[in-house]
Order: C-alpha cells, then structure tokens, then sequence
C-alpha cells in the first residue's frame, strides 16, 4: 500500500477489485455511476462551463487520483489532470420538465467508466435556447451528498467564470485524509472485530444486505427501471416534516416508515429491511468535499398498521444503526460467509434508501447539505435529480428540496412483474401523502 494520503477507502479497494475480478472473467463493464442535470436559464457558454468544471476538479483532491489494481492490491496515485472537456449537442427542441431531461442525459449517465483510468466523470451540453448541463461521475469519486456539492460548486464557478467576480465556496477537505483515518480505525484487529460483532448483535442473525421484499422475478439484471415521483409539494412537505418532528424524529425516520409501511401493503411484510445510507458529514470542511465519504448500512424495524407506530419503531432501529455509523460495511461483508447475505441475487435485489436534505432556503444547511454561497448571482440553474446507474438492488434515492419531496427510484427492469414494482410505489407515495393530509 502507498503512504500518507495515497491510500484507497475500504468502499474504493472493494469496487476496484469487483470491477477488476469482472474484467478477468470476461464479464462486460457496468456502469456504477451518479449523476446531475440541470437546466441553464439562457444559451451556455461553454468555454465557461469548461473553467467551472476543470476548476471544480482543482478544488477536489478525489477527483485528481487514479486507481490501480495489481494481484487484487488497490491503491492510488495522483495525477496532474488534463482538461476535461464538454461533449455539446445541439438540439432544436429543448427539453420540458424533469423526464424529458432525464430521456436526454440517461445513455450518459449509464455509460460505465474503466475504474482504472481517468477522469471519472465526464459532463456535457445539450445546446439550445434552454440549453441543459450534465456532470456523470463514478461512485469510486462521489456520492449522493457529494453531488449536492458539484451542483454547488460548478454553478457558482461558472457565474464566476462569466462575471469575473470570485466564486466564493468554502474550502473543502482533502478526501484522501479520510480514507487514511478510516483505515488507520478499521484496520484488522481486535477494534474491528469488536465493531463487527456488535454489529452483528443488532441484526440478530438477519441478512447483511436486507432483500427487496416485493416479489418481481424475473429481474432482468441488464437493464434499468427508472422511476421519479413527485411525492409532496413545498407545503406538504412542511406538514410532513412537522408531522416527524412533533414524534421526535426526522424526515428520515419518516420516509424510512412510510417504505416500511409500502412493503407491508404490498408484500405483507410485517418486518421491514433496507440498506440505508449514512452520511457521515459532520465537519464542516468534508460536508463541503466530494467523495465516496458516504457508509451504508442494515436497518431492521417492525411495521405496524399505524404510521405514529412504526415511525417510531424505524426511529429507534436507527437511532441503534447510528451507533455503527462509520464502521465501512466493505469491512464486515469482507467477512461475511458466502451465503449469508441473501440480498444479492437474481430472484430478490436488496433494497436501499438514500435521504439527503437538499433545500437551499433554510438558513443554516450544516445538518443537511452543503452551504449555500452568498454573494452576486446569476439567475439560479434548475437543477434535475437523477437515479443512478442501476445496479442489482432496488434503489430509492429521496430529496427534500424547495419544491417538495421527490423520490428517484432505479432498479433492475421485471418486464412481467412491472405491476408489482408500480404497485409499492403507488403505496409509498399515498402513504406519504396521507401523512401530509391528516397531519
């Protein structure tokens, strides 16, 4: 392994060795990558664009690294980066609403990228009156968090490339440090096993990896399902967050129930299980950096007939799972018996959720995202949520933004069992919206 900071996280080394081990078994690349879009308010520039996203890589030290793999020993060296540039296509028919800019970008956003080369993310413009940006990036470099802070970052670099005033964005950390520290805790040895165990404790013998409970075989692992709902207006969303907080809990806790609930509608599950996303930004400096800084990790919690009721049991399995927060779940499926986690394989995909508080009207954003940059703007981008690539497990991707509560949803694609699939989400959001209506 190299020194200092040149060293991959857990989560990095366990994505380079898949990839790798897939490319020796003559499997073909598939694509593991995140991705936003967003709606320019005039005709780009895209000699702009260009500075604000090369400048954007300068600002990132996760961004500058490349990874390589040699008899399954991960690790990590700098480059000096080359200019990225900006694939355009001009378009005479510029794209209307949140699906239509989705249809334009999604082949991009699924193109995989080679683990070992570099960059790992390429942007484009599709050129027009309402011209519309797109940054892909592979999770090896960012996650959920971290676009909120590419969005950030390149909007306000690009309104400084145009004006020539400063950007004005706080400095970020260096992820490498991250990844040092993580590996300097969760080293083999007895702290990790300690952590592992208890872990383990908590789960009570249950999968790893919880499988998606509604039954949609045959799943067509080839190809990706995209779904995106408009859950709840601004409004609603207040009364539904308002409706959280007077039980003690967070809109988190809430959307957790609300999916618990939606598997109890339709597959009679009486316990629900997920993957679910730990955003570990509690410094200011790395809730303002990009990386793969974010942990999953297994969340068990009985469902009953109430919301009131099974909000707080989601609340208290979660307040448990937090205890774990920063134990890298590379590290104990590193350990994990062949077969004890059953959430991988064809028949039941498992299941994830992912929250992420993306308003930019609340005054202090340090508990939910990154900062907002003050200063001279230029008219505000419309930024499009976008469901990763897909990959083998049901992905619920939820944003609270200044429009409301929006969920991007990705899966493997079930041509005959699409039904099912359509028939969770239709529960998911009444029940959200039912909360929200009788709050």
């Amino acid at each position: 392994m190299t020194t200092g900071h040149d060293v991959p996280s857990y989560a990095q080394e366990r994505r380079v060795r898949a990839a790798e081990a897939a490319r020796l078994r003559g499997d073909p690349p598939t694509a593991k990558t995140l991705a936003f879009a967003s709606v320019l308010p005039g005709r780009a520039d895209v000699a702009a664009l260009e500075t604000a996203v090369n400048s954007f890589v300068a600002r990132h030290g996760a961004l500058q690294r490349r990874f390589h793999c040699q008899n399954g020993v991960v690790t990590i060296r700098r480059v000096t980066p080359s200019r990225i540039r900006c694939t355009v296509t001009e378009t005479d028919s510029p794209p209307s609403g949140a699906e239509a800019v989705e249809r334009l970008v999604r082949a991009e956003v699924n193109r995989p990228f080679d683990v070992l080369g570099w960059p790992l993310m390429r942007a484009g413009v599709i050129q027009s009156d309402r011209p519309v940006f797109y940054l892909s990036m592979d999770h090896l470099i960012t996650d959920g968090w971290s676009l909120a802070v590419a969005r950030r970052d390149i909007e306000a670099l690009y309104n400084s490339a145009l004006s020539g005033e400063p950007a004005g964005l706080p400095q970020p950390a260096d992820f490498g440090a991250f990844a040092a520290e993580q590996r300097r805790r969760f080293a083999h040895g007895p702290a990790l096993d300690r952590e592992v165990a208890a872990l383990r404790r908590l789960l009570g013998g249950r999968p790893v990896e919880p499988a998606f409970p509604v039954d949609a075989r045959p799943w067509d692992l080839r190809t990706g399902r995209y779904v995106r709902i408009d859950l709840l207006s601004g409004g609603e969303a207040d009364v539904f967050a308002r409706r959280c907080r007077d039980a003690r809990a967070t809109v988190l806790m809430g959307v957790l129930a609300a999916v618990g609930i939606a598997m109890r509608a339709t597959a009679d599950q009486r316990e629900a299980g997920m993957l679910v996303a730990m955003h570990n930004r509690d410094a200011p400096a790395i809730a303002e950096s990009v990386g793969w800084y974010a942990n999953t990790l297994p969340l068990y919690f009985p469902v009953g007939e109430r919301f009131d009721d099974t909000l707080r049991a989601a609340r208290g399995a979660l307040m448990d799972a937090i205890e774990h927060y920063d134990l890298p779940i590379a590290q104990v499926l590193a350990g994990t018996p062949a077969g004890h986690y059953n959430g991988i394989g064809e028949e039941y995909p498992f299941c994830f959720v992912s929250f992420t508080d993306d308003r930019t009207a609340t005054p202090d954003r340090a508990a939910g995202g990154p900062g907002r940059v003050t200063g001279a703007r230029q008219e505000a981008w419309q930024h499009v949520h976008l469901a990763p690539s897909h990959r083998v497990g049901y992905g619920l991707w939820i944003s609270l933004t200044d429009t409301g509560l929006l969920a991007a949803i990705a899966s493997p694609d079930s041509p005959r069992q699409r039904d099912r699939l359509t028939s969770f989400e239709t529960a998911l959001a009444d029940v959200v919206r039912g909360v929200a209506m009788t709050a």
